[in-house]
């Protein structure tokens, strides 16, 4: 069964102290793993699979991919971030070149939040011997950025054996991308 997204960009309205809020159907499709910014007055959202028609026909991220990603590569759950600089940083999940069954994470920037996005040359995190990582998203708290993301080990559940999917947190620096220390 197919569900939905019932996509709740709000209207609401304030009486008093109360607040109703009445949600309206914005994108009626399959939106897997979406991710909505604001970005001054607008909001834009991105998913799996449907970057490329929402933004008329355009990629948000272009090929050529680098060398760790897979030649026809399985790319999802993008998650969007403005950095201080006000550059927009895209974390993704893509099929990693030395094995396309495992996912590593990667990140792009732009100028602009619908695009092109440059991918980086290395991938963020790419534990292979853990079955890959995916479903990366980037937040703030306080001065500080983080990524936080998921280690795939469930997708190695098919052996007879049960393996572990941490939920991993990186600090990064000021620029939304680059470490800063290692992942807990």
């Amino acid at each position: 069964m197919t569900s939905k997204l019932l996509y709740a960009f709000a209207s609401a309205l304030f009486i008093s102290k109360l607040v109703i809020v009445q949600a309206i159907r914005e994108i009626d499709a399959d939106f897997a793993d979406p991710c909505v910014i604001q970005v001054g007055d607008g909001y834009y959202a991105f998913a799996t699979r449907l970057l490329r028609e929402l933004m008329s026909g355009t990629d948000a991220m272009p090929r050529p991919f680098p060398a760790w990603v897979a030649g026809a590569p399985a790319i999802w759950a993008p998650g969007v971030i403005q950095g201080d600089n006000g550059t927009f940083v895209m974390y993704f999940s893509a099929s990693s070149s030395q094995d396309a069954s495992k996912h590593c994470i990667g990140a792009a920037t732009s100028s602009s939040i619908t695009g092109p996005y440059t991918l980086e040359r290395n991938p963020h995190a790419c534990p292979l011997d853990q079955d890959g990582a995916i479903d990366a998203n980037g937040y703030k708290d306080g001065d500080t950025y983080y990524v936080v993301y998921k280690v795939d080990g469930n997708s190695l559940d098919g052996d007879g054996t049960t393996h572990s999917t941490p939920i991993m947190l990186h600090g990064l620096n000021s620029d939304a991308i680059s470490p800063n220390g290692g992942a807990t």
